[in-house]
């Protein structure tokens, strides 16, 4: 495991913070921390932890591991990240995350108790999601028949059970807010459903499964009120959709109609629930631009564009909480 600091300015960092924790009005009560994300700009496989607009504060590598799909626990001081190698295929990973002060992370920011999770053996174990009292973990259990299906677990990693089903799979889930959903990607076999779907389920065993999207998509996220959920969407062109938590009102965000060989990935909310980050990726563009990179942007929910963040190079990008008071942390 390898540790990285930059030195801050703090006068840098407090505005950053304040330009990016305060909620505006129509916000929610979390106040937005850390980013954590998949660094592009050196090699794969390795986790950045970036502040707003200064860079990165951390990393996440080991050796021989591939580390992806970050996720915030409820309390900003914990990250769970997916990481695969040739000898233990895809498991799940915990890391702590701590800082004397986040509001100078100068101070340094630490990542500590970098452990497996999951145990290899019977087989793969990713993509995981927090219940929002921490102590559940809803992820993806692709078993030797190759097909994943979305399980749950205590936070300890033990005594998984299965909670959706599908002859064609279930992916990417993300537990609701109040605690009592959870969203999922599924494909459906019916004809009239080309292509993956957005679901919801009881989070606690699975019943009471119901479609969300009308539009083909994946990777749902709630927002952090509950009300809503936005997800990528696949066809008929690569963009952002938000919906509300029962089906209605779908409306695009975003999308690349301008260009098919741009995509938009992996959206995800902003803790005080004003801002949704989301990943622009324009590597396939024709003819190929050797220049061309996945970068964090971001839109209201909207879907007015806001900014890029010009010096990160990454993807699967997630907006951490700011902590409010653990080890030292204080969130002003």
């Amino acid at each position: 495991m390898s540790v990285n600091r930059r030195t801050l300015s703090v006068a840098a960092v407090v505005a950053a913070i304040a330009a990016t924790a305060a909620p505006s009005a129509g916000g929610f009560a979390g106040r937005n921390g850390a980013f954590a994300h998949v660094d592009d700009a050196s090699r794969l496989g390795r986790i950045t932890i970036s502040m707003p607009s200064y860079g990165a504060v951390a990393q996440i590598e080991r050796p021989g591991v591939e580390f992806t799909h970050p996720r915030w626990a409820p309390d900003g001081t914990r990250l769970l990240v997916t990481g695969s190698s040739s000898a233990d295929g895809r498991q799940l990973w915990l890391a702590d995350v701590t800082s004397e002060d986040w509001q100078d992370p100068s101070a340094g920011v630490t990542v500590t108790r970098l452990r497996r999770l999951t145990a290899p053996g019977d087989g793969d174990n990713s993509d995981g999601s927090w219940s929002p009292d921490g102590r559940q973990i809803a992820y993806v259990h692709t078993a030797d028949d190759g097909v994943p299906q979305v399980w749950r677990m205590p936070a300890d990693g033990r005594g998984g059970r299965r909670l959706a089903w599908s002859k064609m799979g279930s992916a990417d889930p993300d537990w609701s807010p109040d605690g009592s959903e959870i969203a999922f990607t599924t494909w459906p076999v019916n004809a009239a459903d080309r292509g993956p779907r957005i679901f919801a389920m009881n989070a606690a065993d699975g019943t009471h499964k119901r479609k969300i999207s009308i539009t083909p998509g994946r990777r749902p996220a709630w927002s952090p009120d509950g009300t809503r959920l936005t997800f990528e969407a696949v066809a008929p062109v690569s963009g952002i959709e938000v919906v509300r938590r029962d089906g209605q009102q779908e409306r695009t965000l975003g999308t690349a109609a301008y260009d098919p060989h741009i995509q938009l990935l992996w959206p995800r909310w902003s803790p005080d629930g004003t801002r949704i980050v989301y990943i622009w990726d324009g590597r396939a563009r024709v003819p190929r631009d050797p220049n061309s990179y996945r970068q964090p942007a971001f839109m209201s929910p909207i879907g007015a564009p806001l900014y890029s963040w010009d010096i990160l190079y990454g993807t699967d990008a997630d907006w951490g909480p700011l902590p409010a008071t653990t080890g030292g942390l204080q969130s002003g």
